[in-house]
Parts: C-alpha cells; sequence; structure tokens
C-alpha cells in the first residue's frame, strides 16, 4: 500500500469540513493525528467551536435574564445552571426569578375558604390552600362558615327523608348516608314503618291487574309466575283470583250422577268423565250412580266360569275364530268367533252377554256393519256354523245370573245328545 503524506494544505482543507474537533477526529482520522503530530491542530481548528465553553458569571447571567423560574433555567440552560450552582452563583442570578414554592397565607386560605360552601368543597377546589390550613391548625377557623364534612343525623332528620321516599330501596338510593344511619342505629323498620303497607297495596293491585287477564289459576301461574307466587306467599290467591275457575273441581254426588246419566256403560262413563268416574270410585258412589248401567264385567267372568265347567267334561275344548269367510251379499262380515267349541262333537256354546250382545255393544266392535245385520246377527252367525255342520246353543246371561245350575245342566245335555235342537 502506498504511503500518503499529510501535508499542512491536506490537513487544513479536511478541518474546514468540520464544525467541531470531535467532529474532525471522527471524520478524518489520520488528518487529525498529523495536525496533532506537527503542532497545526490549534491553527488549522481556529475557526471551529472550543470542546470546552467556561461559563462566566456574566454568560450564566445573561442565560437565566431568558427563564421566569429555575426550573425553566434548569431545562433550557443546563450548563450554565450547574456552573452557577457550583460556583455559587445561583441565588444571586435567579433573584428576579419567581419562587418555585408558594407560601399560603392566612389571610389568602381564608379567601379560598369563602368561594366554597363545605370542606369537601373547598379540599377539591383548592388542595394547597387546604394542605395548608390544615398543617397550621386554621382549618376550623377559617371554614366556620361552611357545612362540616360530617353530619350527625338524628333520627327525626331520618324520619323526615324517610317519609318523602314509598319504598326502603328508595330511600336508600336518595338519602343514602341517613339510611345507612338508621340501619347501624336500628331505627329502620321503625321510620319506614308506612313504606310497607304502601309498597304491598302497590304490588297487590299489580298482582290483581294480571291475574285478571286470566280465566283460571293455572294460566296465572303460567303467565304470570312471579306475580302468582307473590300473591300465593302473602296469601292474597283466593282473593284476587276469586273470578277464576278452580285449579280443582270438588265433584259432588250429584255432579257424578248428572254425568254418570250421559252414560250406557262404566266403560263409556270413564272415558267420557274421567273426573267425575274417580270422584265416584273414590266416595264409594260407582254402583249406586251405575245402576242403570249395562254390566260389562260380569259377562267375561260369567263365560269364563262356564269354559271351564266345559273344558273339564271336554279337555279339547277351546275358543274358536274362523277367518276368511265368504257370506254372499255380506263383504263386510270377515270373521265369526265361536266362546266355546267342543271340535270333537263339533258342537259350541255362545254365551251372550247384556251389553256386548246388545245392538249398541256388536255396533261399538262392528262400526261396517249395516243395522239390519246387526240387529239379525245371532241368526247370521247360526246359519253360517249349520252350513260347516256346526250347532250353536245359546247362554243368555241374565238367565245365568238368575239360574246358573239350570243353564250348567242346559249346557251339558246339549253337548251329550245329538239330537237336541239349536235354540
Amino acid at each position: 500500500m502506498k504511503y500518503i503524506k499529510h501535508t499542512f494544505e491536506n490537513c487544513q482543507k479536511a478541518a474546514l469540513q468540520c464544525d467541531g474537533r470531535s467532529e474532525f477526529q471522527k471524520r478524518f482520522p489520520k488528518e487529525y493525528k498529523a495536525a496533532l503530530s506537527n503542532g497545526w491542530l490549534d491553527e488549522i481548528c481556529s475557526h471551529m467551536k472550543p470542546l470546552l465553553i467556561n461559563h462566566t458569571k456574566e454568560s450564566c447571567y445573561v442565560a437565566a435574564l431568558q427563564c421566569e423560574i429555575r426550573f425553566e433555567f434548569q431545562k433550557r440552560f443546563p450548563k450554565e445552571y450547574q456552573t452557577s450552582y457550583k460556583r455559587g452563583w445561583l441565588n444571586e442570578i435567579s433573584s428576579h426569578m419567581k419562587s418555585p414554592y408558594i407560601y399560603h397565607t392566612k389571610e389568602s386560605c381564608w379567601k379560598a375558604a369563602l368561594q366554597c360552601e363545605s370542606k369537601e368543597e373547598f379540599k377539591k377546589r383548592f388542595p394547597d390552600e387546604h394542605q395548608a390550613a390544615y398543617r397550621n391548625g386554621w382549618l376550623n377557623e377559617i371554614c366556620g362558615h361552611v357545612k362540616p364534612l360530617l353530619t350527625y343525623h338524628t333520627k327525626e332528620s331520618c324520619h323526615i327523608v324517610a317519609l318523602q321516599c314509598e319504598t326502603k330501596k328508595e330511600f336508600k338510593k336518595r338519602f343514602p348516608k341517613e339510611y345507612q344511619t338508621s340501619y347501624k342505629r336500628g331505627w329502620l323498620d321503625e321510620i319506614c314503618s308506612h313504606m310497607e303497607s304502601l309498597y304491598i297495596y302497590r304490588i297487590k293491585e299489580a298482582c290483581h291487574v294480571a291475574a285478571l287477564q286470566c280465566d283460571s289459576r293455572g294460566e296465572f301461574q303460567k303467565r304470570f309466575p312471579k306475580e302468582y307466587n307473590t300473591t300465593r306467599r302473602y296469601g292474597w290467591l283466593n282473593d284476587i283470583c276469586g273470578h277464576m275457575k278452580p285449579l280443582f273441581t270438588y265433584h259432588t254426588k250429584e255432579s257424578c250422577r248428572e254425568a254418570a246419566l250421559q252414560c250406557d256403560s262404566r266403560l263409556e262413563f270413564q272415558k267420557k268423565f274421567p273426573k267425575e268416574y274417580k270422584a265416584a270410585q273414590q266416595n264409594g258412589w260407582l254402583n249406586e250412580i251405575c245402576s242403570h248401567m249395562l254390566i260389562k264385567s260380569a259377562s267375561s267372568s260369567s263365560e269364563k266360569e262356564l269354559f271351564n265347567i266345559i273344558k273339564d267334561l271336554y279337555p279339547e275344548t277351546k275358543k274358536f275364530r274362523h277367518t276368511k269367510i265368504n257370506i254372499p251379499n255380506k263383504p263386510h262380515i270377515h270373521a265369526f268367533e265361536l266362546d266355546i267349541y267342543v271340535e270333537e262333537l263339533n258342537k259350541a256354546i255362545e254365551f251372550d252377554g247384556l251389553y256386548y250382545h246388545s245392538f249398541k255393544g256388536l255396533k261399538r266392535s262392528r262400526s261396517t256393519w249395516p243395522d239390519s245385520d246387526l240387529q239379525n246377527y245371532h241368526q247370521i252367525k247360526d246359519e253360517y256354523f249349520l252350513s260347516k255342520n256346526i250347532q250353536i246353543l245359546h247362554i243368555q246371561e241374565r238367565d245365568w245370573l238368575n239360574n246358573k245350575e239350570i243353564q250348567i245342566k242346559k249346557c251339558i245335555e246339549f253337548l251329550k245328545s245329538p239330537n237336541i235342537s239349536v235354540a
């Protein structure tokens, strides 16, 4: 690498491009070193600002005159401020400045206090004056005209404000201090005694308005559950629900009898009037009010008893249902059933119950049949089975109930005698 020799002219040109020696040293370190070693540095850097400025008392005073307080002087001219502080000139050159601390006198605090109506307002609006007055013991004196920070509420004052409210909730919101005092000293219930009656009256009125929109207690409970629970809790339910239908209807013997008279059987009574049926059953009126009806339950038990008697004599006895019946001009007839069928004898016994074999009972289970066929049901059935060489004996339930032994004897004779005529 070729060695470059720095002359006085080269170093001077480089120095003229810089404003300070520090910049000259950073940007042109070789020229700076050559000028320093050859003794040219002061000469070629004469146009630059010196690295260190020696502040005199006069220069510090000039800077201080441009500021109003010491804090501003310290921020804007930190070097002059530091020099003045170290050399003891600060108080002298800052004598024209305002003090950073304001010393509140008793008179200035009094003037501020007169603009306020309470100590709390004085503390918020003039915190420095309040602090000075508190620290110097002037607070009570200069605040003699204002309301005290704490008001001592008496029972009478609390009662006066409580009378302006309709509920405890309103009392608590509008007058929290009086409410708190009354609560702590045990006056609350006493001074709020007028509220409860008025409050309850208004609640009852609101519940009554809601109840008037409903036709029954069940509807009232579903649509307005809060009002319903309130009325129930206070015992108003019967009062405000007087226009409604009761949730429970108490059925008397007469009302049950009237419902039963509209039915021909207990089953119909139970289906059409379940509540009346249940009431009659629970109170033991069922047999009495249903005495006009056809008995359906006796038929099945009597039929079963006869079936068991015949089965003891003829073990192969069974209940027989014949399907796929085809009778000319009677497409509605699909099947016939025999109550007691002795296959080995080709004979059957039909137990004709009072209800099941009545016109109404047949119509109920054979709704598609014409009335003429229902009236001739037994004749059609007997003729069909005679065509199949099956003889049928009919036992009427009424005859069975009157004299069971005679009907059993009649059945046995029918089964044993092949020449018996069909009834």
